[in-house]
């Protein structure tokens, strides 16, 4: 196949750094045509500096993300869980955002809720994170995964605080720049997950939302439009 493009071409690293998203996120835009790219190699594709110049601008006609703090907010809200930790004006606002916002809408301007880093891990490391009370399971983890009528993932998914990011790869030996990648970390900062085992159910819904799977992304969309449905209509 060939493209034309009179920029330049981007890798899906470079062109998820550009959107500020995740390269999972690159993948589901491309598979979903979203964005332009052709496979350069096995394993390798590049996207058109035209069609991420195209996506941008049509996020930004969208309107901004809403930042970290506020996007995990509103999961939380939605989920039925207090947010306390936020500030009686912060509170406010959210409400504000839940009882205007549509779920297409929602799932974009809830991007920027945590960083997401991923890693390869042995077998053996996998396993012991996989068991551990080091992360706050997320997506479509063995303890959700029923309740999205979903198999388990064999993804090792979860929320971390970012003091204990640099802990968490040392102690699992967890690899940047090795192939596969089998678990995702998404890092948050001040937001309530130590104690928990899994994330309340919107999150989990929200990192399903951005899979490039089919099922996941269905699954994950579904519920946050039934969250917001039932928020609006007054009955969490």
């Amino acid at each position: 196949m060939t493209v034309r493009s009179e920029g330049r071409l981007y890798t899906v690293g470079e062109a998820a750094k550009r959107l500020s998203i995740t390269d999972r996120r690159v993948r589901s835009l491309i598979q979903s045509g979203e964005l332009q790219a052709v496979h350069a190699a096995p394993r390798v594709m590049l996207i058109t500096e035209e069609s991420l110049i195209r996506l941008a601008l049509r996020e930004k006609r969208a309107g901004r993300p809403y930042s970290s703090e506020t996007a995990m907010g509103a999961l939380y809200l939605l989920s039925g869980e207090s947010i306390g930790w936020l500030s009686a004006r912060k509170r406010y606002e959210i409400r504000r955002l839940l009882r205007e916002t549509g779920a297409d809408a929602f799932v974009r301007n809830i991007r920027h809720r945590a960083d997401v880093h991923e890693y390869w891990a042995n077998a053996l490391f996998l396993d012991r994170l996989s068991s551990s009370d080091d992360i706050c399971r997320s997506g479509g983890c063995e303890g959700m995964a029923e309740y999205f009528e979903l198999a388990p993932s064999e993804l090792v998914e979860g929320y971390v605080e970012e003091s204990d990011l640099p802990i968490l790869k040392s102690r699992y030996m967890l690899k940047e720049l090795a192939e596969p990648k089998r678990v995702r970390f998404h890092v948050v900062r001040g937001c309530p997950i130590r104690g928990r085992r899994v994330m309340p159910i919107a999150v989990c819904a929200a990192d399903l939302a951005d899979s490039i799977d089919p099922r996941e992304r269905n699954a994950g969309m579904g519920r946050l439009a039934a969250l917001l449905r039932d928020f609006q209509g007054g009955t969490t």
